[in-house]
């Protein structure tokens, strides 16, 4: 089956649904709270609040001093996903899994083309502050270990891997070509010892 129309309309609606929803979130985070303050929603056990932070590393504040690196995988990432998606958009786990991180690095590329840097919002205990297009690229990663893992040997030989390797006969089992005596092929100890190439 080719990739259709309805593929691509998966992708972009899932991609574009994450992007909107996270950069309306962020909007909302730069208008109504300072940077640096916080709103708590849960105290116990987690400690969860909304933050304004920002972020010029990569996802939840890895390599700070490598922004314009990301800036620049951000864009190359979303080339190859657009690039190679007729090619794998036939497997619904991996469909899920490019939109998912086509939508989260649309939404922090959006921001670094826009302000130079990412802003983060979500805070959970002391883990890094991060957004909602992280949430989605790293829930695309999970999907997509989540396909290659299903991808077993029995699910390849059930789609017809196997035809590659040629029958071999049993010991003793009775094959139907008969050949005449004169040209029956030698026995295994008048065969000459095999020799490679080389």
């Amino acid at each position: 089956m080719k990739t259709t129309r309805w593929h691509y309309l998966f992708l972009f609606l899932v991609a574009g649904s994450i992007w909107f929803l996270d950069q309306a979130a962020k909007a909302w985070i730069r208008r109504n709270l300072a940077l640096g303050a916080a709103i708590p929603l849960l105290e116990d056990p987690l400690f969860i609040r909304i933050v304004h932070w920002y972020n010029r590393g990569g996802v939840f504040g890895l390599f700070q001093e490598f922004s314009w690196g990301w800036t620049i995988m951000a864009l190359v990432i979303t080339a190859l996903l657009l690039r190679f998606y007729p090619h794998l958009a036939q497997d619904p786990w991996l469909r899920w899994a490019l939109a998912l991180q086509l939508g989260g690095a649309l939404g922090n590329l959006t921001d670094r083309l826009r302000q130079g840097y990412v802003t983060d919002f979500i805070a959970v205990a002391n883990f890094p502050v991060f957004n909602l297009a992280d949430v989605a690229i790293t829930l695309g990663i999970v999907v997509l270990l989540w396909s290659a893992w299903q991808q077993t040997p029995s699910t390849v030989e059930a789609q017809g891997g196997n035809q590659l390797l040629p029958s071999i006969e049993q010991p003793g089992a009775e094959t139907t070509t008969e050949m005449p005596p004169e040209k029956a092929p030698p026995s295994v100890e008048e065969q000459e010892p095999f020799k490679g190439v080389g």
